[in-house]
């Protein structure tokens, strides 16, 4: 709860489930999201929302967890375990989210729309 209001999460997931053979899977892999994702919900609360006066003036007892891409890369892991979880449950089927994490794909992103638009006026 943010400000009185409910939040977007991830745990909103599990109480929305029915099926009993989907339900212990999911309640660990949200559980392994929750506690992989934790470095990033403190950089939110102390750093990006809410600027913790000890972690701006680096007066910090307890300094914000170092956040790595590994990490961010596990936690989006996690997320797509629970999506293709319950894909896999509702609808018999997964989904591909990885479209790779290279240089080169990173920048196909930008140039693609580019190309599109040149083969357009062609």
């Amino acid at each position: 709860m943010s400000a009185g209001k409910p939040n977007l999460s991830i745990k909103r997931i599990e109480p929305t489930i029915s099926g009993a053979t989907l339900h212990p899977s999911i309640d660990y892999l949200i559980s392994d999201c929750v506690a992989k994702s934790e470095f990033a919900r403190d950089w939110g609360n102390r750093h990006l929302a809410h600027r913790d006066l000890a972690c701006a003036i680096s007066d910090a007892d307890d300094p914000l967890e170092l956040a790595s891409r590994g990490k961010t890369v596990a936690v989006l892991k996690c997320m797509v375990g629970i999506l293709n979880d319950l894909s896999l449950h509702y609808h018999d089927s997964t989904t591909f989210f990885d479209a790779g994490d290279t240089v080169s794909d990173t920048k196909c992103l930008f140039y693609l729309p580019e190309d599109r638009l040149r083969a357009q006026k062609d």
